[in-house]
Order: C-alpha cells, then sequence, then structure tokens
C-alpha cells in the first residue's frame, strides 16, 4: 500500500553506481528460497471480488476495494471508507496490478503497473504509468543483486514474487512515475521493502475464530523526487538515493483469505497502528 499524490510530476533518466552496489550478474537468486506451495495471490487476494476497512486510533482511516479485470490484472482501489454527505466524492486512487508468468528463472511474480484517478468515467481516469530503471533482489545470502526484468515485459516494477517463500526476501527498485501523458516522465522514485513470512498473525480489530491468520509482512521505505522521504530514511547520492542505510518507516501485514492491512503501522509509532476490521 504505497500512497502517492500525483502531483507536480520532470525528471530525467539518471545512472550512478550506488554506495552499497549490487552485484552485476545475471545469475538470479530465487533458486535457494524454500516455497511452501502457497501462491502470494490468496494474500493479496487479486483474484477476488472483494473489500476491507482499515481502523485506525479509534477511526476508519481508509477503504480499499479489489477488482480482478482480466485473469491476470486486478485493481485496488483505495477511497475514503467515510464519504461527506453534503461534498462531492474524492476520486478513488487505483493501483494497477498484474500477474507475470514464468519470466524470469522460470518464476512468476505480482507486478505494480500504474496508479490511476478513477473519476468513474470510463476512459477519462488519469492513468499515471510505472517505469522500472533498476531493480534489485535481495535473497537469503543478504547481498543485493541486479535483476534483468525484460523477460517480464515493459513496464510496472516487480513487487513480490507470485510463489509464498518462508525465506525473507527484498526488493527495491529505482524508478520514473509517469505523466497523464504517458510519455512525459514526471517523478523519480525510489521503493524498497522486506517481506517476510509469518505463520500466525493476530488482529486485534477481529472477534472471531480465524482472528490468526498466516501473513506476508511487508517492511518498506519510499522516497520521491517531490516529497523526500516520506516512509523511512536512507542515503543519497547525485539526488537520488543510494541504497545504502536504508530504513524502513512502515510496516503492514497481508492475510491469507484477509487481504491488506490484517495489521500495520509507521515505524515505531504504536498509536499509528491499523487493522482491518470486520464489516
Amino acid at each position: 500500500m504505497i500512497e502517492v499524490k500525483l502531483t507536480a510530476i520532470g525528471a530525467f533518466l539518471l545512472f550512478f553506481l550506488p554506495l552499497q552496489a549490487a552485484a552485476e550478474t545475471t545469475v538470479t537468486p530465487f533458486s535457494a528460497l524454500k516455497f511452501n506451495g502457497e501462491r502470494a495471490t490468496d494474500y493479496f487476494l487479486l483474484r477476488d471480488n472483494s473489500t476491507g476497512v482499515l481502523m485506525s486510533g479509534g477511526r476508519r482511516m481508509s477503504r480499499w476495494t479489489i477488482k480482478p479485470v482480466t485473469s491476470t490484472q486486478t485493481d485496488i482501489s483505495w477511497s475514503n471508507p467515510d464519504p461527506q454527505k453534503d461534498s462531492p466524492p474524492e476520486p478513488p486512487k487505483v493501483e494497477e496490478w498484474s500477474i507475470r508468468r514464468n519470466c524470469m528463472d522460470g518464476r512468476s511474480f505480482l507486478w505494480l503497473d500504474a496508479y490511476r484517478s478513477d473519476i468513474g468515467i470510463a476512459d477519462k481516469s488519469p492513468r499515471f504509468r510505472i517505469g522500472a530503471r533498476r531493480t534489485e533482489f535481495r535473497g537469503v545470502d543478504g547481498e543485493w543483486v541486479k535483476l534483468d526484468t525484460s523477460g517480464c515485459g515493459a513496464g510496472g516494477h516487480l513487487y513480490a514474487l507470485y510463489d509464498v517463500t518462508t525465506d525473507a526476501y527484498g526488493i527495491r527498485v529505482w524508478g520514473d512515475i509517469y505523466m497523464a501523458d504517458g510519455v512525459t516522465v514526471g517523478r523519480r522514485f525510489f521503493w524498497q521493502a522486506d517481506l517476510a513470512y509469518a505463520p500466525n498473525v493476530e488482529n486485534p480489530c477481529r472477534h472471531s475464530a480465524d482472528s490468526a491468520r498466516p501473513g506476508l509482512r511487508l517492511d518498506e521505505a519510499w522516497w520521491d523526487n517531490v516529497n523526500g522521504w516520506s516512509i523511512g530514511s536512507g542515503d543519497m547520492l547525485d539526488a537520488e538515493p543510494s541504497g545504502a542505510n536504508v530504513i524502513y518507516g512502515r510496516w503492514g501485514v497481508l492475510a491469507k483469505g484477509g487481504g491488506p492491512g490484517w495489521v500495520g503501522g509507521w515505524g515505531n509509532r504504536p498509536k499509528e497502528s491499523f487493522c482491518l476490521i470486520e464489516e
């Protein structure tokens, strides 16, 4: 779940050597991971029409709605759970997701393709596509490896492995968000996350027999050249994050059959924790 304010988006293609350099190799690190036979789509719920409301500090914070578009494409929208009756509704912020199958080292992946501001008029909603300039992966050996993702098709960026592994792993991306014309680079960004399998995650907002479920914990950091480090922090080089000394600023758990926001929070600020409520 990444909140992106799609405004004031002019950037340039920047190549640099990170301070914490990844190994320059085409060898992928996926073979060292242990997989448990589950699919990440059962946690991200990319194949289910569903909705959920996040609670934080005693108030309803956000509503997500998941709508499959095709067998491999899904929209996840985020909106106000309690819109004001006398105010025009705020357009939902939509994330366009896809499944990229057997495209790198024989593996499949979950991909984040674009952001959209959904004004409710077909073919008129502004769409902001994503492009990755560099993608790196950190497996069980702890070393960052640069990935060649060209076999997975153009656009978007790798977000998670399709197959669930019980080993923790990391992904980081240097990329661009384009303006609605689809051509002009508007915003440079850096996103880094660690994903870890958790067999039993309790949700304090739910009072039912299934309040504890398996989960995928996501710890993340986000920077862009408009807002700077809005989630977490890290070292900079040539006006972009170098990838060194990244500190995560938000965490959340996607629960099996429960979806995004099962539990989560901002860094070490317990009062700003959130969880998924029952409706």
